[in-house]
C-alpha cells in the first residue's frame, strides 16, 4: 500500500506527467468541439453564436470545456506517465 501511495505521489509530482496531461486534455477539447460543432450546430456559426453566446452560455461552456479537457488529460495521462516510471525502475 505504502509503494503505491508513493508511486502515486510521484506521478503526481512529475512535470512530464502534467505536460502530457495539458496537451492530452487541450487535444481532447479541441476534437471534440470539432465534432460538437459538426453534430449539432451543423457548420452554422449562427446557430452556434444563438444557442451559446446570445442566451449568456459562453462562460459555462468555456469552463466546461476547460475543466472536461482537464479531467480527461489527468485520467489518461495517469497509466501511461505509471507504465513509464515502473519502466524506468526496473531497469
Amino acid at each position: 500500500m505504502k509503494k503505491s501511495i508513493a508511486l502515486f505521489k510521484e506521478i503526481i509530482a512529475s512535470e512530464s506527467y502534467w505536460r502530457s496531461a495539458f496537451r492530452l486534455g487541450l487535444l481532447f477539447v479541441i476534437v471534440w468541439t470539432i465534432i460538437e460543432f459538426i453534430g449539432k450546430y451543423s457548420f452554422s456559426i449562427e446557430v452556434f453564436t444563438n444557442k451559446i453566446i446570445d442566451t449568456g452560455l459562453l462562460y459555462r461552456y468555456i469552463n466546461s470545456r476547460l475543466v472536461g479537457g482537464l479531467l480527461y488529460g489527468v485520467l489518461v495521462a495517469f497509466p501511461f506517465q505509471r507504465r513509464k516510471i515502473l519502466e524506468q525502475k526496473h531497469k
